[in-house]
């Protein structure tokens, strides 16, 4: 598993590595507080979030969308 980094330092995986070793990435995404997104063929496919980053992003999102400061 190789793993490099976008220019926003977020680590990047391959849907290969995805598949190989799921795990893997959730602790890196949890450990690091970034996610980790998921390239195939130079092409992003989506991000990896641990559940806790996953749950603070729809809470926050309630919390806005509420108007609470």
């Amino acid at each position: 598993m190789r793993v490099t980094r976008s220019r926003a330092d977020i680590p990047i995986y391959s849907i290969d590595d995805l598949k190989k070793d799921p795990n893997k990435i959730f602790e890196v995404a949890h450990e690091e507080k970034s996610g980790a997104y998921i390239f195939d063929h130079d092409e992003i496919r989506g991000v990896v979030l641990s559940l806790e980053q996953y749950e603070n992003i729809i809470e926050e999102r309630n919390r806005l969308q509420k108007g609470c400061p």
